[in-house]
């Protein structure tokens, strides 16, 4: 279950993390991307520097946010614009921007898993509506 139902806590930044360590063994020798630097991504990024993860980054439209919650989690902060050319280092991308356009495209996506090669990409969007 990828919920705590005995104690009645289902947050979808909670299941994004489970679901991530069932994808990966070991969250700890995983790098994670959040997309975004509001309340549901500093959350999400809670529970994912819990795991002790191998790096954490954040890319958001004002670097500025970006910093403080990077700064927060000890990570590293990265424009939108450079997503697409470095999304392939990331196991794991949570994205929850309230953007109405797409940030990370199809073509983007494939050429990051093409870069690394057989390695598993974990990716959530947590944002309503998705982006």
């Amino acid at each position: 279950s990828l919920c705590d139902w005995s104690s009645d806590v289902c947050s979808s930044d909670l299941a994004a993390v489970r679901l991530a360590s069932q994808l990966f063994e070991d969250l700890s020798e995983t790098r994670v991307l959040f997309v975004g630097a509001g309340e549901m991504i500093e959350l999400c990024a809670t529970h994912f520097a819990a795991k002790n993860p191998k790096a954490i980054a954040i890319a958001n439209r004002t670097l500025e946010r970006g910093e403080k919650l990077a700064t927060q989690f000890s990570g590293e902060v990265m424009r939108l614009a450079d997503l697409p050319q470095r999304l392939h280092e990331f196991d794991v991308v949570i994205s929850c921007t309230a953007s109405t356009l797409p940030l990370i495209g199809l073509g983007a996506v494939e050429r990051a898993l093409k870069q690394r090669k057989h390695r598993p990409m974990f990716m959530v969007d947590l944002a309503v509506p998705r982006d």
